[in-house]
């Protein structure tokens, strides 16, 4: 890491450590009264709220513009920095496929990237060791077993509070994060899913969600994926003459793989626009 690079993270860290939670009491706007709104002057909104580990009363400035840009109304949950600016509450979780953990690359480096973005994250474990009892699980066995943790993980979680949700998901783990924004009856997430399964198909939609799978895997012949893609105007990329695990022998060629996933990847994050919540 380069030192300024260093530096930059260390100062993300620092302001990290300063943010704490609040809760939006109430928010007043201004009134100009006969003389009317002012021209070409930035606007503020006085903003009542308490921090939501304390209770502590807060009043704090927002610029207008940037306050109905962010989406941020009375009664949310948001983050406030140690300058005073807040942000929005986003959330992250990590759905990784049976045999596929999130310590591997391909959930490893969206998770730093969403950190880096201002989510916070979560990394589901259910991967479990191999032995001969979960070597003989049907798909539907394996799936229910998983989905335990799933439900373990997101009942702890007061998921109405965040404003943004984002699952990233791989293999089976897209079967339970479309099964998790279904159950637990979720608004405007926002879906990454690598290398889905037929089973999948049920959660797709049109809006806010980036599939992206190998041309040679075998569980979903890439034809198929990519009919049922076109007709939902869903937006995809396939990685030509790969199968499942997104991989090739060379390392280097593994590694371009890698870039090109990750690229649309921070795209589809940092610039789809937003389902409504």
């Amino acid at each position: 890491m380069r030192y300024n690079d260093y530096q930059k993270e260390v100062g993300r860290l620092k302001r990290r450590n300063f943010m704490r939670q609040i809760r939006i009491k109430e928010i007043e706007e201004p009134d100009f009264g006969c003389e009317g709104r002012p021209q070409g002057e930035s606007v503020f909104v006085k903003i009542w709220a308490e921090d939501a580990g304390t209770g502590e009363e807060i009043v704090c400035r927002m610029e207008e513009k940037a306050l109905w840009q962010s989406g941020i109304d009375e009664g949310m949950q948001v983050w406030m920095d140690e300058r005073g600016e807040l942000r929005r509450r986003k959330l992250a979780v990590f759905f990784p496929g049976w045999r596929h953990s999130t310590d591997r690359a391909l959930l490893y480096y969206p998770e730093k990237l969403c950190r880096n973005l201002g989510y916070e994250t979560v990394l589901l474990h259910y991967d479990y060791p191999r032995d001969r009892k979960t070597e003989n699980f049907s798909f539907e066995q394996t799936e229910e077993q998983a989905w335990k943790t799933v439900q373990t993980e997101l009942d702890s979680r007061k998921l109405n509070d965040y404003q943004e949700i984002l699952f990233v998901s791989k293999s089976m783990g897209t079967v339970l994060a479309g099964k998790a924004e279904r159950e637990y009856g979720l608004t405007g997430v926002r879906h990454c899913f690598l290398t889905p399964l037929p089973q999948t198909v049920k959660y797709f939609k049109e809006q806010g969600q980036l599939v992206v799978a190998g041309t040679k895997d075998p569980y979903f012949p890439v034809e198929d994926l990519e009919s049922v893609c076109e007709k939902r105007e869903m937006r995809y990329y396939l990685v030509e003459n790969v199968g499942h695990n997104l991989e090739v022998d060379e390392i280097q060629g593994t590694l371009w793989i890698l870039t090109e996933v990750m690229r649309q990847i921070e795209n589809f994050i940092r610039w789809e626009s937003r389902p409504p919540l």
